[in-house]
């Protein structure tokens, strides 16, 4: 029977342009498949991931991510008890008064603008 097959698609007939169509879509079904296990791997996941740590890293800092947290908390829990706007105003308080009074006037810290930053962007994400 195979070398019946392969016989005839030796011949110019339309069995070979069946072969053919059947040999380029083995060869697309193949790079379906690679891209399939490449997503399955999960190896750009991970390369992704890979990519923010470094990023986190650099700009974020362990001192960054504690501000942006203690301010992400703060501004959930205040939103459960008080409008929005005295929320907002109540966390750069505490923010402004961290920076200024704790780290500057007392000198318990380093006053630094990025600590800042990043307390806000855990109100904003404490407001979500």
């Amino acid at each position: 029977m195979l070398i019946e097959i392969y016989r005839l698609s030796k011949k110019p007939t339309a069995i070979n342009h069946i072969f053919t169509i059947l040999k380029n879509a083995g060869h697309l079904l193949g790079w379906i498949i690679y891209k399939l296990k490449y997503m399955l791997d999960m190896k750009w996941l991970i390369d992704i991931k890979q990519k923010f740590d470094a990023a986190c890293a650099k700009y974020l800092r362990l001192d960054g991510a504690q501000h942006l947290i203690v301010a992400a908390i703060l501004a959930c829990v205040l939103k459960l008890f008080l409008p929005v706007v005295f929320v907002v105003v109540t966390v750069i308080i505490a923010i402004a008064a961290k920076e200024l009074v704790f780290d500057k006037k007392m000198g318990q810290g380093t006053p630094e603008w990025r600590d800042v930053f990043w307390g806000l962007v855990g109100l904003v994400l404490g407001l979500l």
